[in-house]
């Protein structure tokens, strides 16, 4: 019975540090550097780039994300914003996010109640799963030029929301429901391009839903 036991806990442990081990060689294999705190910001560096993974303080009322970090004097751009970092962060009122940023995480502002604008930066290429749901007090979202990756719910339940503006440039893979919002409200929405424009139109089995209608302009 005690050798039963033994091997067992031998057998816990051998995978535990073969556990370590895997994770030590995918943090390798992606280029890690360093673990960093900003003001109370926490960033994850690697060789392509700085991710923002967590965030003290969660009655700060404001937050500057770090454009770069300085590592040996060398600046690794903050290009991902990791997932639920300001998850009900309700007394945030004002944002900053980097024009480095290209990557918002899941849940990454759901629940920021008091957040009535998200300027969202140009280099932004995708929006992860209800990233701003839940945000009550945000009344307009608008989808820089290179966003190109939208995943669903992203303004669930934000029901101050009137408008979203899309701007983007490039081809948009959209979730089926990307912009759903409270289901008694239907919202309005262009898509600022050359050569197409998107509005919102109708309701479907009690959710907003997009119909698209693509428009050559003269």
């Amino acid at each position: 019975m005690f050798y039963d036991l033994e091997r067992k806990t031998m057998k816990r442990i051998i995978l535990s540090v073969l556990l370590v081990a895997a994770c030590m060689t995918q943090a390798s294999a992606q280029g890690y550097i360093d673990y960093v705190t900003i003001d109370g910001m926490e960033y994850e560096v690697y060789h392509s780039g700085a991710t923002l993974v967590n965030v003290q303080d969660r009655e700060r009322t404001e937050a500057v994300i770090a454009d770069s970090i300085r590592i040996d004097n060398k600046l690794y751009p903050v290009t991902k914003i990791n997932s639920q970092v300001f998850y009900c962060f309700y007394h945030l009122t004002s944002i900053k996010i980097p024009k480095s940023v290209k990557y918002i995480g899941a849940e990454a502002f759901c629940g920021c109640e008091r957040l009535k604008e998200i300027e969202l930066p140009d280099s932004l290429q995708e929006i992860r799963a209800k990233a701003f749901s839940e945000c009550t007090s945000l009344k307009k979202l608008v989808l820089p030029k290179k966003v190109a990756v939208v995943h669903s719910d992203i303004v669930y339940r934000c029901s101050s929301l009137e408008s979203i503006d899309i701007l983007s440039e490039v081809m948009m893979t959209l979730s089926e429901n990307a912009f759903r919002t409270d289901p008694n409200k239907l919202l309005t929405s262009t898509y600022h391009s050359e050569l197409q424009s998107i509005n919102v139109l109708r309701k479907i089995h009690q959710s907003v839903v997009w119909k698209v209608s693509c428009i050559l302009r003269t």
